[in-house]
């Protein structure tokens, strides 16, 4: 098992990577079974994980989808789509841009540092195959873009992959708004799945981002753990949360 230190937009950890693969290409169909078996877009590579280390301690890493079948507008939903009636939004196969990048640094700037340096980095690394059909979703307050969400799309799932915006409009939840129209569209596309990536339980980081999207998270996939000696996360393995008498919903923030 290898390890990788990676600092995503809101918290920084190191990764204890169990695999990597670097395909040159891959598949609508590829994307959807990566998904399925707990694999994540690292750049333009893929990896998989049971934990994080950080702080000497790890951390069992909680894999996460949505059954797109299964969403209904949630209250909270609604009050933003209320809040935010006067955004316009805009969906459209991504193509890196520098207008992307001038507000994902203003948004960087507003977080503690340590974070990605860049989107291009990102996204890209440093490799030269675009592998992944990303779509990108944008958000205007009349002609000015407040928000990005960047997504890819397989046959059948949708994986996120980024969202960041202007920190002037933060009190208009536009990262948890975002996901929610995410959430949407892929559901309008007649989608099955949307994997939002992985949850961290007790790094609380992951805790502000999964209550973020609370109301759209029902399924959860759980990769298992193997069991070892360090503190920071539970041992054994755990079933889908439907079929848990051990774990609550709520202990998740799932409604």
């Amino acid at each position: 098992m290898g390890t990788c230190n990676w600092s995503f937009l809101h918290v920084n950890f190191t990764l204890m990577i169990q695999d990597f693969k670097f395909p040159l290409h891959i598949t609508p169909e590829e994307l959807d079974s990566y998904l399925e078996a707990g694999w994540y877009r690292m750049g333009q590579c893929v990896f998989t994980t049971d934990f994080v280390e950080r702080d000497a301690l790890l951390f069992q890493t909680i894999w996460l989808r949505n059954r797109l079948r299964n969403y209904v507008p949630s209250t909270s939903f609604r009050k933003l789509e209320k809040r935010n009636k006067n955004f316009k939004i805009e969906i459209l196969p991504f193509h890196y841009d520098e207008a992307y990048e001038l507000l994902f640094q203003k948004y960087r700037n507003s977080l503690p540092p340590g974070r990605a340096v860049s989107l291009h980095n990102f996204l890209f690394g440093d490799s030269a195959v675009i592998i992944f059909k990303s779509w990108v979703m944008h958000l205007y307050d009349e002609d000015k873009l407040i928000g990005v969400g960047v997504f890819d799309i397989g046959k059948k799932s949708a994986a996120g992959v980024v969202s960041f915006y202007d920190p002037d409009y933060k009190s208009h939840s536009i990262g948890r708004y975002l996901i929610y129209k995410k959430i949407e569209y892929c559901k309008q596309k007649r989608l099955d799945f949307f994997y939002p990536g992985y949850f961290v339980k007790g790094i609380k980081a992951f805790d502000s981002s999964l209550k973020s999207a609370k109301i759209v998270l029902n399924i959860l996939i759980c990769r298992g753990v193997y069991g070892s000696p360090f503190h920071g996360w539970s041992s054994g393995k755990m079933n889908d949360v439907k079929n848990s008498k051990r774990i609550k919903k709520n202990e998740f923030l799932f409604s």
